[in-house]
């Protein structure tokens, strides 16, 4: 979750988001927040079987039990004072993409409209969990696109390239050393974007 660290931080949270399976978190973090994210996850069974990830219908259940445990360790009215004027984020649906989609070359037997609409019935099963939850899309595409047509306007130097040069998987954590600038880049490696990006 070391990613997560300047974000928490510069809200003046805490230094670092704990993860909610650490064996060693104590009750008095739960108000502050905690991480219940499995990488490699998507909406898609088939993305977490293939990555070893906890499924999402997992990481809901385990959002419900740190719901519970909040409401143990502090009084209930504060746990949903807490909840009510929290940020709950998922990022998903990448992954599905380009690791159920392509990687299973799931794209011969099935088109792109047909997958699309798969994954936005699971997305939409997902939030029937969440009754009571305000629920925002963001467009990252388009300001992900924006910034990789103009990086010049956010102060980006490379775009064509990761600043961890991994040769096999594409992905940064084979990357065996950190780069010095590593602010001048837009990608980390081939999947993933830099902190600053």
């Amino acid at each position: 979750m070391e990613e997560l660290k300047g974000k928490v931080e510069a809200l003046g949270i805490k230094e670092l988001l704990p993860t909610y399976l650490d064996p060693n978190l104590r009750p008095e973090e739960l108000p502050t927040g905690v991480s219940i994210a499995s990488v490699g996850s998507g909406y898609d069974f088939v993305t977490a079987n293939i990555q070893r990830a906890m499924p999402m219908s997992a990481q809901l259940n385990l959002s419900k039990e740190y719901i519970a445990n909040l409401k143990d360790a502090v009084r209930e009215e504060k746990a949903d004072s807490t909840l009510s004027n929290s940020l709950h984020l998922v990022s998903a649906g990448n992954n599905d993409i380009a690791i159920s989609y392509y990687f299973t070359r799931l794209w011969l037997a099935l088109g792109f409209a047909a997958y699309s609409d798969l994954l936005i019935d699971a997305a939409s099963n997902f939030t029937k969990e969440l009754p009571d939850a305000t629920l925002t899309d963001v467009d990252v595409y388009g300001a992900l696109f924006n910034l990789i047509q103009n990086p010049y306007k956010s102060g980006f130097q490379v775009v064509k390239t990761g600043c961890c040069h991994v040769q096999s998987a594409g992905i940064g954590v084979l990357c065996k050393l950190i780069p010095p600038h590593v602010s001048r880049y837009v990608f980390w490696d081939g999947a993933h974007l830099t902190e600053r990006a």
